[in-house]
């Protein structure tokens, strides 16, 4: 949806400037004016693709980026570690299902359905368009001689013209037009031939025109366009003002060529009040009722630049617009980026509700925005820049990333690490001889193996979420805490009474809730630090679990060594 977005700008800018170009030809000819405009329907629509195969801009381009997991602030909770009571938040949450996701799509989604069915339906208008079109001329009768097949075959070996023109009559009284490329035909009403020969030269001389500049196929690609852009009435606008200059183009073609121009007038009108019924067809037709007054005015007035398009003016005017689609395109493409992506847990679900924030390094402007029920997020209209992103989510290590943006759409999956659970436990140097358990001690003791025991009965009941089949998107981020079930405290070493330090572990609990991979970050005795591992090392938990599976997770623990005040 953002790419489109940005061909849409892009298109926009380019229109602008060929719409604001009609001004400032008012006094050149309607055939300069038509190039103009034809052209910049063209550029408009290739202005993505100019914009991909374009030469590289001088700045250096690093599209790059480094991503690591963090172990940041937000850890996880550890359960019952100090002996309350866990809360109903322990316990894991249901996920939605896939299901549920899918069927509240993100505006994005719906908007790109609007303009995919805006478009669809615009070019199923234009199919019907061609139906009727190959239909009426399978049903129009060959005309093989006669006044009109003898003026279009002269006037057509005199304009160099090589392509054989076919003739067709239709009974249908409002059809006069022209349409084809490789092989033009022309459709005539069965009224025209009465015609005087001098409207016939008039109208051969008009329809030849467009048969030379070849304006059907730019009439077709033209309304292509429109069908892809019907969102943009610029588009509407432009499509609509070249249909104009197509038919004065074609009657300064007919004025040029010696035809007086208030008899010629006389003609379009007499014709226009025979042909006053519409017949939706993709094909210029010499006569509408929306044009008509204007053209009229312009086949009186005498002062007209009315000459051909010359192929010097042809290719200054192709050669300017060509030029300005490509700075557009570079310009937008360097001015307008997106990072966009999805965020996901190790188990590839997607995460909703992760908060990411977006700084720019250079000026330390800030973008913060959160994912959408299905994980995803969308940085749109980024300036150049190197940018740091950072995610953050509850139970999950904070993400950080950067990225240096220079006129690229970036895509940049994110997947958020577990979070590590962090404990700290402080040992007391004893004093005196150790004395035998107190009953109060003994009644906490009695009342943790209870609290233990209902938890392992609940968890043992709890059924899990499952993902409903069928859906494309499989929701993440169940994570169902670790309980701590066996707790061994560290005893103080001897030989260091009377000195106080602190141990750093880094380790982490296995698949089966055991503690594994113990490692000493920092220490200040070799003593303290083989009291914590021994302890540490006989810590016993119910396993993580991340939508429903059995995860490792990451846990740091301090150790803090205190004398007796």
């Amino acid at each position: 949806m953002i790419r489109l977005l940005d061909i849409a700008f892009q298109s926009s800018i380019i229109l602008s400037i060929g719409l604001l170009l009609m001004p400032l030809l008012r006094s050149r000819s309607a055939a300069l004016r038509h190039w103009v405009l034809a052209a910049t329907l063209l550029c408009a629509a290739a202005a993505p693709l100019v914009g991909r195969i374009a030469p590289a801009w001088p700045t250096p381009l690093d599209l790059s980026f480094a991503t690591r997991a963090l172990s940041a602030p937000g850890p996880l909770p550890i359960g019952v570690t100090a002996g309350p009571r866990p809360s109903a938040s322990q316990s894991p949450a249901p996920a939605p299902a896939a299901n549920d996701v899918d069927s509240v799509p993100s505006i994005g989604s719906l908007l790109l359905l609007l303009w995919l069915g805006g478009m669809i339906l615009s070019l199923a208008a234009l199919l019907a368009g061609f139906a009727r079109l190959a239909r009426l001329s399978r049903r129009a009768r060959p005309v093989l001689s006669g006044p009109w097949v003898d003026s279009v075959t002269r006037r057509a070996a005199a304009h160099g013209i090589a392509r054989p023109i076919g003739v067709r009559q239709v009974d249908h009284p409002a059809l006069l037009l022209v349409w084809g490329l490789w092989r033009p035909t022309m459709i005539v009403p069965v009224a025209a031939e009465t015609w005087p020969a001098d409207r016939i030269a008039a109208v051969v001389q008009h329809e030849l025109a467009h048969i030379r500049r070849a304006d059907w196929l730019t009439q077709v690609l033209s309304e292509i366009i429109r069908a892809v852009y019907w969102f943009n009435p610029l588009v509407w606008v432009a499509c609509a003002r070249l249909r104009a200059e197509c038919e004065a183009a074609s009657d300064d073609a007919v004025l040029t060529s010696g035809t007086n121009g208030a008899d010629y007038a006389a003609h379009i009108v007499e014709i226009a009040s025979d042909l006053n019924s519409r017949y939706p067809v993709p094909a210029p037709a010499i006569v509408r009722a929306s044009t008509l007054e204007r053209r009229i005015r312009a086949m009186l007035d005498s002062s007209r630049d009315r000459r051909p398009l010359s192929t010097r003016a042809r290719g200054l005017a192709g050669a300017f617009l060509i030029a300005t689609t490509v700075v557009v395109a570079g310009l937008a493409a360097q001015t307008f980026s997106s990072i966009t992506g999805t965020v996901v847990d190790p188990s590839q679900g997607v995460l909703p509700g992760v908060t990411l924030v977006l700084t720019n390094e250079q000026t330390q402007a800030k973008y913060q925005i959160k994912t959408d029920r299905t994980g995803r997020y969308e940085f749109i209209g980024l300036p150049p820049g190197t940018y740091v992103m950072s995610a953050a989510l509850p139970g999950f290590a904070r993400f950080s990333g950067r990225a240096t943006v220079v006129g690229q759409n970036l895509q940049q999956d994110v997947v958020m690490s577990i979070g590590t659970v962090e404990e700290t436990i402080t040992v007391t140097e004893p004093v005196g001889p150790s004395s035998p358990p107190t009953p109060d001690r003994a009644r906490q003791v009695d009342e943790r193996a209870r609290q233990i025991e209902e938890i392992k009965q609940r968890r043992a009941a709890a059924t899990c979420p499952e993902v409903q089949p069928g859906g494309a998107v499989r929701m993440g981020g169940n994570i169902r805490t670790p309980v701590k079930y066996r707790d061994v405290r560290p005893h103080y070493p001897e030989a260091l009474h009377g000195t106080e330090g602190v141990v750093v572990l880094s380790t982490r609990i296995g698949l089966t809730g055991a503690v594994e991979d113990i490692e000493a970050v920092s220490s200040t005795h070799p003593a303290f630090t083989d009291s914590a591992i021994d302890a540490v090392r006989q810590w016993e938990f119910d396993a993580t679990l991340l939508n429903c599976e059995r995860v490792v997770t990451p846990m740091k623990v301090t150790v803090n060594f205190r004398t007796t005040p």
